[in-house]
């Protein structure tokens, strides 16, 4: 039996904008990515936004 058969993949569909009635997606998922992959790649990404907020919040300068 093959394994690739049983991967789920993405379908595509979701597009990530900057903000409230932004026209132009971020980003986006493309279809036929392995889910397993994108979860990774979602969980990296959210531990950077993590890192950034956290020295934001330390960053003791006004700007």
């Amino acid at each position: 039996m093959d394994d690739k058969s049983n991967v789920k993949t993405t379908v595509g569909k979701t597009k990530f904008y900057q903000g409230e009635k932004q026209t132009h997606p971020l980003f986006c998922i493309e279809p036929g990515i392995s889910c397993q992959h994108a979860r990774e790649q979602a969980s990296e990404l959210m531990g950077y936004v993590r890192d950034m907020t956290i020295s934001g919040l330390m960053d003791e300068s006004p700007n």
